[in-house]
């Protein structure tokens, strides 16, 4: 009777121990996401890489697609139509240049980040390491998926490595079923027994006693990871607030690691380049779209009229991104196709032999080629120039011709001296009276023809191309022509931008 009641007694006790277990193990729901968190951290080298080389290549082909409609703009005879396409270059160069700016600033960033994250893997990694190192004979902390058993086997599988990832230029961005816009979306809340099995005594790390058969004593530090393991209380494993984490003031020194890298990382995904760069005519649309190219146009009217006119400009820009570079059909498709083809001189060859703008890929030969453009239309400029300048001249020698003095010469030498234009067509001892020029008019097709049909014509028969002025009977386009043809080379040459 008496050993039928021991028995019984120690058969209680036991259940009670059973009941009321200590050191507790984790369930892998509660470790496995520290683990693909740290995995999905390990990437942020290969993501800054990734979008730090996109965005060279994207400004590189910005500026050399730049370039190229700045070269066919130089070489476009029609002013208007190289003002557009100047237009059009400027634009495209201009996103280009932000390319490069935000580029700048994604470097700081991506430090910050790469500082804070690499260091919170570290940590991470650590742990992980401590909690596995906890597993012998029939004890352990990392437990499978019911706790009841030991996982620890499976934490690289997991992502818990301790070793860095394969640097890529390929990377993704870290996806949001881990680190979403509010925190670590992995790192769910964990209460009461959630985390842990109940009925076996296996991790040293969540018993609380005052003696030696714990790893702290009641009143000591009883969290791992600002949090992410929280011991608070006896053999149970918590963890809250990990999925939203306040974006409100922060400090780097002062505030949580686990803080500072999660809004480092979103600061770094909301920056980074998914895609590879663009071709040549999604950069036209993007000039185009932007509204820069349209800015662009009006900037340009103004700099060459040297006045500006709102409405005006505004309607011509308006007109030009509507229908010469309307981005919603194949127009700029077919205004590439016209560039790429166009022949320019080939700098690498000997002068005189061409190549086509779409053969130059480096933006050094293409910066020389327009130089080569700039420097022929800067001296066709200096060319009308000397001719409008003797055109002025030739209007005061008029004016002087007209003057009764002249009608009073009769000798050469004075008659020179005076300005006016000796007439060898009298004879000796006659007033010389100031003849008409022969004039060169230039026609459409480049051949020159010489007249002097406006010659002794009176006022009333002075038309059809001749103007009556200082009371003679002058050629009236070839002083328009030229004129014209200054002002549109020199809107030309500064249409050619760096």
């Amino acid at each position: 009777m008496f050993l039928r009641a021991a028995i019984l007694a120690a058969a209680a006790l036991l259940l009670s121990r059973r009941t009321t277990a200590t050191h507790t193990a984790m369930k892998e729901a509660t470790w496995k996401p520290v683990c693909e968190t740290e995995a999905e951290l390990r990437k942020l080298p290969s993501m800054a890489l990734t979008t730090l080389t996109r965005s060279q290549a994207e400004e590189d082909k910005m500026t050399t697609t730049g370039l190229k409609v700045m070269l066919y703009a130089a070489k476009t005879p029609a002013p208007k139509d190289s003002l557009r396409l100047s237009a059009l270059a400027t634009a495209i160069l201009k996103i280009a240049t932000k390319t490069r700016n935000d580029r700048q600033a994604y470097y700081t960033t991506a430090v910050k980040a790469l500082a804070s994250t690499q260091e919170l893997v570290g940590q991470m990694e650590a742990t992980m390491k401590i909690l596995q190192l906890a597993s012998h004979n029939s004890v352990f902390c990392l437990g499978n998926a019911a706790g009841t058993a030991d996982g620890a086997a499976n934490k690289e599988l997991h992502g818990c490595r301790p070793t860095a990832a394969p640097l890529t230029t390929e990377a993704q961005a870290i996806d949001d079923s881990v680190i979403s816009k509010t925190g670590y979306a992995m790192l769910s809340d964990i209460a009461g027994q959630d985390g842990i099995d109940t009925t076996g005594s296996k991790c040293i790390f969540t018993h609380t006693a005052a003696n030696h058969q714990a790893w702290r004593n009641n009143d000591g530090q009883k969290k791992l990871l600002d949090g992410i393991f929280d011991f608070s209380t006896a053999d149970q494993v918590h963890r809250s607030g990990f999925t939203t984490i306040a974006a409100g003031s922060h400090n780097r020194q002062a505030d949580p690691l686990t803080k500072t890298a999660f809004l480092d990382v979103k600061a770094m995904k909301s920056g980074h380049k998914q895609s590879e760069e663009a071709d040549e005519v999604s950069i036209l649309k993007t000039a185009v779209t932007s509204g820069e190219a349209k800015a662009a146009i009006k900037q340009l009217l103004a700099a060459t009229e040297k006045e500006t006119k709102p409405g005006a400009h505004e309607e011509e820009a308006e007109q030009t991104v509507s229908t010469t570079f309307k981005a919603s059909d194949k127009t700029l498709d077919n205004l590439w196709e016209k560039i790429k083809k166009e022949s320019v001189v080939d700098i690498k060859q000997n002068l005189g032999k061409e190549t086509a703008i779409g053969d130059i890929d480096s933006a050094e030969d293409l910066q020389e080629t327009i130089a080569i453009y700039d420097a022929a239309a800067k001296n066709t400029i200096q060319k009308l120039q000397q001719e409008k300048d003797s055109t002025k001249s030739d209007d005061s020698n008029s004016e002087t011709k007209s003057d009764e003095q002249c009608k009073e010469h009769k000798d050469k030498g004075p008659c020179q001296e005076a300005g006016c234009k000796f007439d060898n067509r009298k004879h000796a001892g006659e007033k010389r009276f100031p003849y008409s020029e022969t004039t060169t008019v230039k026609k459409d097709d480049g051949d020159e023809k010489t007249t002097s049909t406006c010659t002794g014509k009176d006022k009333k028969d002075c038309k059809d191309g001749w103007k009556w002025k200082d009371n003679k009977c002058k050629n009236s386009s070839i002083f328009a022509n030229k004129k014209f043809s200054l002002s549109m080379a020199a809107a030309f040459v500064s249409f050619v931008l760096f």
